[in-house]
């Protein structure tokens, strides 16, 4: 079966793919199924070198779960191929996908496709991409990079770059060093993002059953004058409805909250 699956993959991607769709699909049928450890958020502050997805999306899981059970709802269950789609979209979906609603949703026709092969039950889904900032600071305040100064672990600094970098001047002031957010502001921030576009809501509605999220650093903001970006994708699923009438199906699959 997972060889018909293959060449079935490969024949889609031949014929009927953009360059973008492409390396999604091709990414998706290559990975393996796998399942993020659900914990509670800590406050450790988040690492560039040793960063640990499973402590954002075990912690997301974890916070979407509590607000379900506060409300007397039945957890999401995390499902392996949904968490295969979120990591080949935050791996292989361009940046313009997690900052504009209309360009993602160009790429709902080859999740649906990638879904329908891998033999998912629940094909009513729900997608969501979409940028978290990772610096704690707020948004909007002056911040510079200095690599040479070594008292920030991510190179950032408050306030604007210096005109006197000699300690021997008299007026030379300390650099105020930077941090990253901790793994609970993060999550608390992914759920504020989420919460905005409505997906709290759709949890909530009871049509949706299964979830599946991953993330990756955005590595073209770290170390230097950006603040570093977390991309971010999740997925909700559930069975679709009997009464939804056949010409309606395919939009429905592929609805995308506004």
């Amino acid at each position: 079966m997972r060889v018909v699956v293959q060449i079935s993959v490969l024949v889609f991607i031949a014929y009927s793919c953009s360059g973008q769709n492409r390396k999604f699909l091709i990414h998706f049928n290559n990975s393996s199924n796998f399942q993020h450890e659900v914990r509670s958020a800590s406050d450790a502050r988040l690492s560039y070198e040793s960063f640990d997805e499973e402590e954002i999306c075990g912690g997301t899981i974890d916070a979407i779960n509590s607000n379900l059970l506060r409300r007397n709802r039945d957890e999401l269950r995390q499902d392996s191929i949904l968490n295969r789609l979120c990591e080949s979209a935050v791996e292989k979906f361009s940046k313009s996908r997690f900052v504009y609603r209309k360009k993602l949703k160009k790429e709902l026709a080859s999740i649906d496709y990638a879904l329908r092969l891998s033999g998912a039950s629940n094909r009513m889904l729900l997608t969501y991409c979409f940028r978290v900032d990772l610096l704690d600071l707020v948004p909007g305040a002056s911040f510079y990079c200095n690599k040479r100064e070594k008292t920030s672990a991510i190179h950032l600094y408050e306030g604007k770059a210096p005109k006197i970098r000699n300690k021997e001047h008299p007026d030379y002031k300390d650099p105020v060093p930077l941090k990253t957010k901790t793994v609970r502001q993060t999550v608390d921030e992914i759920m504020r993002v989420f919460t905005s576009k409505n997906g709290m809501r759709e949890v909530n509605s009871r049509k949706y059953t299964q979830v599946g999220l991953a993330c990756r650093l955005d590595d073209r903001t770290l170390n230097q004058s950006k603040r570093p970006t977390l991309y971010f994708s999740i997925m909700l699923a559930g069975k679709q409805m009997q009464q939804v009438k056949k010409k309606d199906v395919t939009e429905r699959i592929m609805r995308y909250d506004e």
